[in-house]
């Protein structure tokens, strides 16, 4: 469905994500759909292009579609949310606890009754 990998030491979505990827998907899902332009002005960092290529990524990643329109200027893309950030969230935690218990599955019970 998605496609991540997972740094364990890392924080919040960037244990899945990059930390410019992060950002973005933050920006989208408070937005919705919006342009390169849109999210490059929300950040205040970073350079344009990146920004558009880290939003085709996301695209990839099964996180974000987008869609071609004319606007003022020429033909632009508007990117929009494919999965809100909870049914996200609980995706990853399904995809590693599946992967922990796969590798370690007695481990996993015994940490999981302690808690």
């Amino acid at each position: 469905m998605f496609d991540f990998g997972y740094s364990p030491n890392k924080k919040g979505m960037g244990k899945v994500l990059g930390s410019m990827e992060s950002e973005i998907m933050e920006i989208m899902w408070k937005k919705k759909r919006a342009t390169a332009k849109e999210i490059f002005e929300a950040l205040k960092k970073g350079k344009r292009s990146s920004i558009s290529i880290l939003l085709q990524r996301l695209c990839e990643k099964g996180l974000l579609s987008r869609k071609e329109e004319v606007a003022k200027g020429g033909r632009r893309y508007v990117y929009f949310v494919k999965i809100d950030k909870r049914s996200f969230e609980r995706y990853v935690v399904k995809k590693v606890m599946d992967s922990l218990i796969e590798s370690f599955e007695e481990s996993v019970k015994e940490y999981l009754k302690e808690i």
